[in-house]
């Protein structure tokens, strides 16, 4: 089973997910939506899009539960966006209640935000061309799956949650199961990746986790609350929301910065990755992006009462109030080895991912739009109804084996509208319309 899948039962063929899908990684399928696994970047668009509820991700839960109170240690690492997820009087009382569902250690992943960011800023010596950050699992995704010549401009370096991992393994010894918990869909995906192997053991939304808490009938605001073991964080914290990595390595984070850049949301990557390819100056040395519009706040997973900006707020009041310095970051022997470069753990490798997909000459176009109706240019209405921005992408996909005719409301409607009057014309029976 894939991270991201459908349900089929509730699915209602209302192509709600193809619209909403950035990069058409859905297939219909006998009128029925499913993940295209090859071309789904995971960030989870299609999840609160649904209308029905049958877009699930994968459940790890019962995995994680089988572990905890096993022969070996559980830590958890959970991602710093939990605190514009869990309404909770203090970050302590979910960490009180961690402990009590069995794990023997919780620390927070902006430790490894902490040392990715660093690591980004070492990156930057001597570089000419601009550097895409690479801490968000969907961006890289999205270009080793669909933009493959903008690799040469993805940070080497692994994210936060791999980096955390491995953090984890030096202090408590290798011999330790490692959670994360966090808002992401990809993670999941991230934590499976060969090169990335034994670094995280499971991965866990903040959705099953609230389903944890409500298995065991707990309420963490009832709990005493506890301390992080190794003390927090400062700017690490801040990650989840754009700027947050600029911020944490130090670098400038003004609105008028003409050196680094914010660019969250899928649609407006994809634009700055598309000029990146056709060779356009942008002038800039670092790039920050993010697949939520929000950052990792807005990710598919998120749970509680805060939506958008509350969410922001509430983890800048967090951040500010944070004391004290990174417990493992103040040395810089965490990122730089001692040739001055950066350390082998935080290095990662891309690969071209690409699906290329067989392309329909024009007669071929032609012939599928010409079998719903479409004839001529004028009958190219592109309502969009079907998911597809025009006739000809909808034609394209049904050529490619990823949609159907039947997709068509215009077409289907017309259909009915003539059947209609068949049964009309020929039927021996009186009709009254009421």
């Amino acid at each position: 089973m894939g991270v991201l899948f459908t349900l089929e039962a509730e699915c209602k063929d209302c192509y709600k997910c193809v619209r909403a899908c950035p990069v058409k990684a859905i297939k219909i399928d006998g009128g029925h939506a499913k993940i295209w696994d090859e071309r789904c970047i995971l960030d989870g668009r299609c999840i609160s899009a649904c209308p029905q509820n049958a877009k699930r991700v994968r459940d790890d839960l019962s995995n994680v539960k089988a572990i905890v109170g096993g022969a070996k240690k559980v830590v958890a690492s959970i991602a710093p966006s939990y605190i514009a997820a869990f309404n909770l009087p203090t970050p302590g009382h979910l960490l009180a209640a961690l402990h009590k569902l069995g794990f023997a250690h919780v620390t927070e992943t902006a430790i490894g935000a902490e040392v990715v960011a660093q690591a980004h800023k070492l990156c930057l010596k001597g570089r000419e061309q601009p550097l895409i950050t690479s801490s968000c699992p969907s961006i890289v995704n999205l270009i080793e799956q669909h933009h493959p010549d903008a690799i040469p401009y993805l940070a080497p370096i692994v994210s936060p949650m791999i980096a955390h991992g491995h953090i984890l393994r030096e202090y408590y010894g290798q011999d330790i199961e490692i959670v994360f918990i966090g808002p992401c869909v990809a993670k999941k995906a991230e934590a499976e990746e060969a090169q990335f192997a034994g670094t995280i053991n499971h991965v866990l939304t903040f959705a099953e986790l609230e389903k944890w808490f409500a298995d065991e009938k707990m309420d963490p605001s009832s709990l005493t609350p506890a301390d992080y073991e190794e003390g927090g964080t400062h700017w690490g914290r801040s990650f989840p929301i754009g700027g947050g990595l600029l911020r944490t390595a130090d670098l400038d984070t003004d609105v008028l910065a003409h050196k680094m850049a914010v660019v969250a949301g899928i649609e407006e990557c994809e634009a700055v990755i598309g000029q990146l390819i056709d060779g356009v100056d942008l002038s800039l040395e670092l790039i920050e992006m993010l697949a939520c519009p929000g950052g990792c706040i807005d990710g598919p997973c998120m749970v509680g009462p805060w939506r958008g900006l509350a969410r922001r707020q509430r983890l800048i009041a967090h951040v500010e109030s944070a004391g004290g310095m990174p417990w493992i970051t103040e040395a810089e022997s965490a990122y730089i080895d001692e040739k001055g470069g950066m350390q082998d753990y935080l290095h990662r490798t891309y690969k071209n991912r690409q699906l290329v997909l067989r392309e329909p000459c024009e007669a071929e176009l032609k012939e599928i739009l010409a079998a719903i109706g479409k004839r001529t240019a004028q009958d190219e209405l592109n309502c969009g109804a079907c998911g597809y921005d025009t006739c000809r992408d909808k034609a394209r996909a049904v050529y490619q084996g990823v949609a159907e005719n039947e997709m068509c409301i215009p077409y289907m409607r017309a259909k009915a509208e003539s059947l209609a009057n068949v049964i009309i014309e020929t039927t021996p029976n009186g009709i009254i319309v009421a």
